[in-house]
């Protein structure tokens, strides 16, 4: 029988523990997972999900209790929070590891995040709508924000501001009235996210006032505002859209007589898709598609 010398033994351990991390599967907060238990653990089922996501675990001591749940093909992210939410314990990342504990054992801390590219007040707005969870919130005047909370609500909030400080991208946009299949109106122009755009097209009627009085001026065709924003934490633009459409009916002698449409709506959508946005008198839709420029 052959037997390998120590040193060949030990070589070889070495060499597999570093070739382990390599063939573990990136840690990644969207790998989508199922889990079914019943009466379970909820430490192992927390170490169950950490491992499905490429992620280590640590266990406060303080952690105890068992759940029954049944989720199926759920971001490992949404599991996490789920399984958080009620068991009344708390979890946060450090590096790769999922970090389970009990929440109000936290000490609770302030930091003062700058912020490059987003309004601090409308900031503020997006954290408290989007975290449930004991946050205070101030705004200075050098565009930062003062975040009280604890350390697991802390990064949360840190995950959301880095995902809507960021640079405002310009995106070309073509604004379109259709009527039986053929543009009757287009419009191409470029705006900025958190911009309100002006919008018009069409022409000016002139005509007599009266009397020695000079002609009357009238512009008639799409007029309207577009109020745009990304949406938080991906590349989907939303907004409103006012648009008023005008066109002369009939002339009454050189009067011209001219009708009007309104069409008021919220939109969202991602870049390269028409999007419907509604449609004058039910025959005329509206449609926006818009692409971000490099």
């Amino acid at each position: 029988m052959h037997r390998f010398p120590r040193f060949a033994a030990l070589a070889l351990v070495l060499a597999t523990a570093l070739l382990l991390p390599s063939l573990a599967a990136a840690a990644d907060l969207t790998t989508r997972i199922s889990l079914d238990f019943r009466d379970a653990d909820i430490r192992d089922i927390f170490k169950l999900a950490a491992e499905k996501g490429g992620y280590g675990l640590v266990v406060d001591k303080s952690v105890r209790g068992n759940l029954t749940l049944r989720l199926l093909d759920v971001p490992l992210l949404r599991a996490l929070d789920t399984i958080a939410m009620a068991t009344g314990f708390e979890w946060f990342l450090v590096d790769n590891n999922v970090v389970l504990c009990d929440g109000r054992r936290l000490p609770i801390s302030s930091i003062v995040r700058p912020l490059g590219h987003v309004d601090a007040s409308e900031a503020a707005k997006v954290l408290l709508i989007a975290i449930k969870k004991d946050i205070k919130v101030a705004t200075t005047s050098g565009n930062s924000l003062v975040l009280t909370a604890r350390q697991p609500v802390l990064k949360e909030a840190e995950r959301i501001l880095a995902g809507i400080d960021k640079p405002r991208r310009q995106f070309t946009a073509i604004l379109q009235v259709m009527e039986e299949g053929k543009p009757l109106h287009a419009l191409e122009f470029k705006a900025l996210p958190g911009s309100e755009t002006k919008l018009f097209q069409g022409t000016q009627v002139v005509y007599p006032k009266g009397a020695d009085q000079p002609p009357a001026k009238m512009e008639i065709g799409l007029r309207g505002n577009l109020e745009t924003a990304i949406r938080p934490g991906s590349d989907l633009l939303e907004g409103r859209l006012d648009l008023d459409l005008s066109w002369v009916e009939k002339f009454d002698g050189s009067y011209p007589q001219v009708s009007r449409r309104k069409l008021q709506t919220f939109w969202h959508g991602q870049a390269g898709k028409a999007l419907k946005l509604g449609a004058f008198d039910g025959n005329r839709e509206v449609l926006l598609t818009f692409t971000w420029d490099q």
